[in-house]
């Protein structure tokens, strides 16, 4: 038995072997061990055969950093402070921390697992970490200090209170336990999986990152309300969450598999912030992994924002079951969004960016907003239905090239249109919804677009096609004196005007008070001169 005794000032250090077949306790405040080699199988290590104890009021520091080895019965206790000097230490013993462990002089590492009562500290601005391996309890009251860098390289830890970490890393074994992991930093997720009811957070200032090629199994809440990435490789979900929460943003990137088990094993994908698919990337959510809340309709986009940048997104359970309230984008040629077939109702907002088209099977109602860039198409295989409340938002670069809608099945609106361009008087006409041989019917309820002092835009209706002209406050009948704009401004209008206006007729009525155009219900010389000047300049 070796023992260190209070007040006493023990060193050992130097090249040689150290080996301890007794039993070490230390009491003293100043033990410090260093050096040593002892070469078994190419390690460099010391070897503490007996029971090793830090008793309550006394302190070790061990520096630099050979591996303690010891036999099956051997473990370290700590009572008072165990701290690591600039080397740190790496143990291959069960440690057990009932005092204080004390990283701020250099890392420690805890291959063979313990049970932990008290705390891991360190000093604020102290670059260190701790490397867990093992089967590692952490009781309730236990707590990690966030600037330690905690890795967990294998075995199973077990937190019994919630923990803040700066930076948290998982390469192997299992994280479980039923209390929440919160990162405030980075996370590195690159090996192993997460279990219980307890939660991983990732706070809005955090990163993470699900990497490497393989399968990482999450069998618990995680929550991202920062930034994560992942991918390549697969995403078990079985009995697990994953949770974007508002404000946060998951980039998937290259091959990505969400799986689960069938049944109550199955998995859950929330998303309330943001998805993003990064160009290339390839991610199939299968069947088993339910889209949305507790509660939520299955295989329906229920909430958050969905960005297809350039990748394809693939559903195993469609969503054709209800509405489409989530805000979907498809950005670039190669975007798609496979599910997107069997759609039926959009009550969010759906936009095609750069090129990116999007094709229906059946009939679509539009409750809710398509946004459609210059070039790109949405197609309807059935009928194509605008309710009062829906928006067709198209972006034009001539008027040749604008986002439209073409139904195979007919088209009919009755809500507003917004034509985004330069140059509108240009090219002033747009046919917004398109129904070769299917009919088109109504008529959009109000229209938006670039305008000018002089230009007002208008909804027009043909046999087959549903548009928007812009045209002058000039243009205020067609040919022969019809009523209706007709894209010309003529002397038909002249004299239409000036009939109009002696009558105080509200054909007159072409600008409202300080002379926007669209009447306002009243005649005056705001609405006369107006015309004039559009006249003039037509």
């Amino acid at each position: 038995r070796l023992e260190v005794l209070p007040g006493a000032v023990m060193s050992w250090s130097g090249p040689g072997a150290k080996r301890v077949s007794g039993e070490l306790s230390v009491r003293s405040t100043a033990f410090t061990w260093s050096g040593g080699t002892v070469l078994r199988s190419g390690a460099t290590e010391v070897a503490i055969d007996g029971r090793w104890t830090v008793r309550g009021g006394g302190s070790m520091t061990i520096d630099p950093a050979p591996p303690w080895q010891s036999a099956v019965s051997t473990f370290l206790t700590v009572q008072g402070t165990l701290a690591t000097g600039p080397g740190g230490g790496v143990f291959n013993l069960p440690v057990s921390n009932a005092g204080l462990i004390d990283l701020s002089g250099g890392p420690l590492s805890l291959l063979a697992g313990g049970t932990h009562a008290s705390d891991f500290t360190a000093e604020a601005g102290a670059v260190t970490s701790l490397t867990l391996g093992g089967t590692h309890v952490f009781a309730f009251g236990s707590d990690i200090a966030s600037g330690i860098r905690t890795v967990v390289q294998g075995g199973v830890t077990t937190f019994g209170s919630a923990q803040r970490l700066a930076r948290f890393e998982l390469a192997g074994g299992s994280l479980t336990g039923g209390s929440d992991v919160i990162i405030t930093g980075s996370l590195a997720w690159s090996g192993g999986s997460m279990s219980g009811r307890g939660r991983t957070v990732l706070e809005p200032t955090a990163t993470g990152v699900i990497g490497e090629a393989g399968t990482k199994t999450l069998s618990r809440v995680m929550e991202i309300q920062g930034a994560a990435q992942a991918g390549p490789g697969t995403l078990n979900l079985t009995q697990g969450t994953l949770r974007v929460a508002p404000g946060g943003e998951m980039v998937f990137s290259g091959q990505v598999s969400l799986t689960a088990g069938g049944g109550a094993s199955g998995g859950r994908l929330e998303n309330a912030g943001r998805i993003r698919l990064a160009p290339g990337s390839a991610v199939q959510v299968s069947p088993q992994v339910a889209l949305g809340a507790a509660g939520s309709t299955p295989g329906v986009l229920a909430s958050g924002q969905w960005l297809i940048d350039g990748g394809t997104l693939a559903l195993g359970r469609g969503i054709s079951e209800s509405a489409f309230p989530a805000t979907v984008t498809l950005r670039g040629s190669s975007a798609s969004l496979s599910s997107l077939a069997s759609l039926t109702t959009l009550g969010g907002s759906l936009s095609l960016e750069d090129g990116a088209d999007a094709s229906v099977s059946g009939d679509l109602t539009l409750g809710g907003t398509v946004n459609l860039s210059a070039g790109s198409t949405l197609s309807v295989g059935g009928g194509f239905t605008q309710t009062a409340t829906g928006v067709i938002r198209s972006i034009a670069e001539s008027a040749e090239v604008f986002g439209g809608i073409v139904a195979a099945g007919g088209a009919s609106v009755a809500g507003r249109a917004e034509v985004v361009a330069p140059g509108a008087a240009a090219f002033p006409r747009w046919a917004l919804g398109r129904s070769p041989g299917g009919g088109a019917r109504g008529r959009f309820a109000s229209v938006g677009g670039p305008g000018g002092e002089l230009l007002i835009s208008m909804p027009y209706s043909t046999a087959d096609e549903l548009g928007v002209v812009f045209t002058s406050v000039a243009d205020i009948v067609g040919i022969g004196g019809e009523a209706g704009a007709d894209g010309l401004v003529t002397g038909d209008d002249f004299n239409a005007f000036v009939s109009a206006f002696a009558a105080r007729s509200l054909l007159a009525d072409v600008v409202g008070i300080g002379g926007v155009p669209g009447g306002d219900g009243l005649v005056s010389g705001d609405d006369f001169v107006a015309f004039i000047n559009a006249f003039a300049a037509r």
